[in-house]
């Protein structure tokens, strides 16, 4: 049961970014990019300029320079980039996903690989996706930066916002070769209430996952208190047992790990049914994470997206684990309803 738990506190954290306190020190950030993705680094430097990083540019053959200099180096381009850009950025993409960049039209990567520096590559499939990506990386992938709680940028509910899910388990059934379904709950996230400070406001925001496990109704509440631009101020979790308060903790502090490789993969975009019979275009988000010799650990998270919908755009999520040959379906969770 111990087990079961934690999965599920687990699964409910991968919705959340880890939620330390705002800290003070600065971090000095470089970014690398050939004349072909200048706009792309203007853009990026305007972003981190607006919460007081004032980020470097360098010339790709600069990049040793930069290694020296910054704690945090963006790298913007592929492996098939001009100038010498290519060859650094080759380094940092996972072998499959240059595949990836040059055969499907519209994709991007963005790969965080976390070593002494961390070092965040941001590649489209032409300088046109890897232009766009950069706005993605602040909405996806920021989380499990060292930029995260130092960096704002929008966020994407409002001041009503809801999202409910639909969760459901997976099982394989070595008989038929078959995955089995089973309806597990309900997952939830909402605006509870905000206000307004000098110029920026503050929400807080819920989270709840609520399942039956073996005739024992779990739920688990997640609190933040979000600003307008993204930014975490305090967090708490807690789990009760059939509706008697279990056990309550804060937030993890950091989610990422020194010596790992966070990856996300953007394909797309595709048809999709909302409830009610409305047809949306979504992207899909495959999340992956590596060690830095490109060997896959932890889970796999495919998430579908569109700007319509609140809280990052999430339309559908599936988490899979990896048994070291194949993927492995474990729990799959869709919308139900929303409010914008």
């Amino acid at each position: 049961m111990k087990i079961r738990l934690l999965t599920l506190i687990l699964l409910l954290l991968l919705l959340l970014p880890y939620t330390g306190s705002v800290e003070k020190s600065q971090l000095k950030v470089g970014i690398v990019h050939n004349k072909e993705d200048e706009k792309a680094a203007i853009k990026l430097k305007n972003i981190l300029k607006a919460s007081g990083i004032n980020a470097t540019s360098y010339s790709p053959d600069e990049f040793e320079k930069a290694l020296k200099s910054e704690d945090v180096i963006f790298l913007l381009g592929g492996h098939k980039a001009y100038g010498g850009m290519g060859n650094i950025s080759s380094m940092y993409l996972p072998p499959g996903n240059k595949t990836t960049l040059e055969s499907v039209k519209g994709s991007f990567v963005i790969v965080v690989w976390e070593g002494n520096r961390e070092v965040i590559t941001i590649a489209g499939n032409t300088r046109k996706e890897t232009y766009m990506a950069v706005d993605a990386f602040f909405i996806w992938s920021l989380e499990v930066t060292r930029l995260y709680n130092k960096v704002g940028y929008p966020v994407t509910f409002s001041k009503n916002s809801l999202a409910v899910y639909e969760l459901e388990t997976f099982s394989y059934d070595n008989i038929t070769g078959k995955y089995k379904t089973r309806t597990l709950g309900q997952f939830d996230m909402r605006v509870l209430n905000y206000y307004t400070e000098g110029n920026m406001t503050y929400f807080n925001v819920s989270t709840r996952r609520q399942e039956m496990i073996f005739g024992v109704n779990w739920t688990i509440f997640s609190w933040q208190l979000v600003d307008g631009l993204g930014r975490v101020k305090e967090c708490r979790v807690a789990v009760f047992k059939d509706g008697l308060l279990n056990s309550t903790s804060e937030c993890p502090s950091k989610l990422t790990k020194q010596g790992y490789v966070y990856v996300l993969v953007k394909t797309g975009p595709y048809d999709w049914t909302l409830p009610g019979g409305r047809r949306i275009k979504v992207i899909e988000l495959d999340k992956y994470m590596y060690d830095m010799k490109w060997r896959v650990v932890g889970m796999k998270v495919i998430d579908f997206v569109n700007p319509l919908i609140p809280f990052k755009g999430l339309v559908a999520r599936g988490n899979l684990a990896f048994d070291g040959k194949k993927w492995i379906h474990l729990e799959y969770m869709e919308l139900y309803t929303f409010k914008r």
